[in-house]
C-alpha cells in the first residue's frame, strides 16, 4: 500500500509529536477501552466492559474486560507483558491527561483535562477516576472520538519493563497485528499476531506501506503491480477510468 507519508510510529503518546501516534490504532496495533457500537453508541463496550457515572457527576467508574493479553512485538522476543488490567489503564490516563501531568504531550492530553482528574485502581479490572466535568453521554476514552480524543490503550507493564527509550518507538497493544519493521518516511511493516485474537482474527497475514508522496507514482505502481491499494488524489481518478 502507497502512503503520502509515513510518519513514525510512536509507542508512547505521552511523549509523541501532537497526532501522530494515532496510527497505531488505525492499523489494529493497539485498540480502545470503547468504540461505536453496532447500535451507533460511542462509548460500546471493547477493552472495557462497561463504565458508570456516579450520580452527582464527580466520578467515573470503568469496567476492564478480563482475560485479554498484551501482544509480545518482535522487538522483545520471549517477553510476557500480561493481561489489560485496571492499573493499565489508570496509569496511562493520568501520564497522558495534562492535568494530571503537565508535561504530557499527548495530543489528546487537553482532551482529556477538560474532564477527566485523577485516576486510582479499585480492582484488577476496575478503575476510577474523578470527573472535572460532569458528563454523563461519554468520556474522552472511546476510540470513536468522544469529546475529541479517540486514545488506543497501552501497556504499563512494558513501560516500565523496557523503559521509556524503547517505548518510544514500540507500541505494545492487544490488537491484531504487531510492528515487524517500521523506518518513518520510508517502509513500514506489520503483520498478524501469532494465534487467535480475543475478538476476530486478521484477515489479512501482512501489509506493507510504501511513502510516495506523488500521486502520479503511486498510481504507475498500482498499474505495474507494485502496490495493491494507493493513497492519491481523488481528482486523477477520473481521467484514468476514462484511460480504462
Amino acid at each position: 500500500m502507497t502512503l503520502v507519508a509515513l510518519d513514525a510510529m510512536v509507542g508512547d503518546p505521552a511523549q509523541a509529536p501532537y497526532r501522530n501516534w494515532e496510527q497505531s490504532q488505525t492499523l489494529d496495533i493497539t485498540e480502545a477501552l470503547f468504540n461505536i457500537s453496532d447500535k451507533g453508541d460511542p462509548m460500546g463496550p471493547w477493552l472495557a466492559s462497561g463504565w458508570s457515572v456516579a450520580p452527582d457527576g464527580k466520578k467515573i467508574t470503568i469496567n476492564i474486560r478480563k482475560g485479554i493479553p498484551w501482544i509480545t512485538p518482535p522487538q522483545a522476543p520471549g517477553k510476557d507483558f500480561g493481561e489489560v488490567t485496571a492499573d493499565d489503564v489508570v496509569w496511562m490516563f493520568n501520564y497522558h491527561n495534562a492535568f494530571t501531568n503537565p508535561k504530557s504531550s499527548s495530543g489528546d492530553a487537553g482532551d482529556y483535562a477538560a474532564v477527566l482528574g485523577w485516576g486510582r485502581v479499585v480492582d484488577k479490572y476496575t478503575a476510577e477516576f474523578d470527573l472535572r466535568s460532569a458528563v454523563y453521554f461519554g468520556v474522552p476514552m472511546s476510540g470513536f472520538g468522544v469529546l475529541g480524543a479517540a486514545p488506543s490503550l497501552r501497556s504499563k507493564v512494558a513501560f516500565d519493563t523496557m523503559g521509556l527509550a524503547w517505548s518510544l518507538d514500540n507500541p505494545v497493544g492487544t490488537g491484531q497485528y504487531v510492528m515487524k519493521e517500521w523506518s518513518a518516511n520510508n517502509r513500514g511493516v506489520i503483520e498478524a499476531i501469532p494465534g487467535n485474537h480475543w475478538h476476530h482474527n486478521a484477515r489479512i497475514q501482512q501489509w506493507t506501506f510504501v511513502q510516495v508522496p506523488e500521486s502520479t507514482s503511486a498510481i504507475a505502481m498500482l498499474k505495474a503491480g507494485q502496490a495493491d491499494i494507493g493513497d492519491i488524489d481523488f481528482s486523477l481518478i477520473p481521467p484514468e477510468i476514462e484511460k480504462g
